[in-house]
């Protein structure tokens, strides 16, 4: 084999390779394979010169992998902490779960209620991951806990996609979120005020679930600085987090999960 064959083929299995690091589930399914792809030891200098012969999405793979040695050094390591960053552990997980449904799409509402549902289901230790995987922090106590999606409130019929307080622990959050949809007119500030005004003891979080940062979300941001951006990817590893270390989730609740997770 050609010299330059054979780096097109290194620079298909660093392309494999970089893809599957990026997107979790291949990652899972093919997680021993991978470890096959990425060589021990990258000197991205020797393909400099091959470069202008190689295709964009190889390029991108290939300085990509340049830029993170460690992860071509000891592919072990890496995916050791994949797992943790996922919550993989010994029991069942949400990439073991069949997804017998791939012509579905679930809708904002019905991702909300759902979380909501299951988070309830599972009592305080379900409240206290639902409030992890928001915030980043967890809580004292999730006693007395209510969790209501689409509240109402009196700013011109507008609706609170998602309201979490733990009344023992005297903590709350605020959720707007987004999903297939932008931040653009939602009263963020208005949303805050009700809730405060309505329960005055309880020391508000105030979540908005997006995609990722864009110029019209940082914009409305920036005149909401006590909003903090979530991104859905950065929400959902916190939360299957959360249920393994908790060891309270049901397999209801891996298949909705599985189905959120084909969405992202």
């Amino acid at each position: 084999m050609a010299v330059s064959e054979r780096l097109k083929l290194a620079s298909w299995r660093a392309a494999k390779g970089i893809s599957r690091v990026w997107s979790p589930l291949p990652l899972l399914c093919y997680r021993q394979k991978w470890r096959l792809d990425i060589a021990r030891h990258w000197d991205g200098s020797r393909v400099d010169k091959w470069m202008p012969h190689l295709k964009r999405r190889s390029k991108i793979a290939i300085a990509a992998l340049h830029g993170r040695r460690a992860l071509a050094s000891d592919p072990k390591r890496h995916v050791d902490t994949l797992k943790r960053w996922f919550g993989i552990g010994g029991g069942e997980h949400v990439f073991d779960q069949a997804c017998s449904f791939e012509w579905l799409s679930l809708r904002e509402t019905q991702i909300m209620a759902g979380i909501a549902y299951y988070a309830l289901a599972a009592g305080e230790n379900g409240v206290s991951a639902l409030y992890a995987a928001l915030t980043g922090s967890r809580l004292p106590s999730a006693s007395r806990a209510i969790i209501e999606c689409e509240m109402p409130t009196s700013i011109g019929g507008n609706r609170i996609d998602l309201v979490l307080i733990a009344e023992g622990a005297k903590r709350g959050v605020i959720v707007e979120a987004k999903f297939g949809s932008y931040l653009k007119d939602n009263p963020l500030r208005d949303y805050g005020a009700f809730c405060e005004a309505k329960w005055p003891t309880v020391s508000w979080s105030k979540v908005v679930l997006d995609f990722g940062p864009c110029q019209g979300t940082d914009h409305v941001l920036s005149s909401n600085p006590d909003w903090k951006l979530v991104s859905w990817r950065l929400f959902t590893a916190r939360l299957e987090r959360q249920i393994a270390r908790a060891e309270n989730d049901s397999e209801q609740f891996r298949f909705f999960r599985r189905m959120l997770w084909k969405e992202l």
